[in-house]
């Protein structure tokens, strides 16, 4: 037995916002638009983050 976890980012949040955000497609359809806007801080060291990119 081998195991695989297929996954562009390894964050369990990024991973869990993902299976959220095909839920939502599921029940919304086609007829709605989703969009994801990461915001931080002006100060922040990394803009953008990884899961920016």
């Amino acid at each position: 037995d081998l195991a695989i976890v297929f996954a562009p980012n390894m964050s369990v949040g990024v991973n869990l916002c993902f299976d959220l955000l095909a839920k939502a497609a599921a029940v919304f359809g086609g007829d709605s638009d989703i969009e994801i806007t990461e915001a931080h801080h002006r100060f922040k060291k990394d803009a953008p983050s990884g899961t920016a990119v």
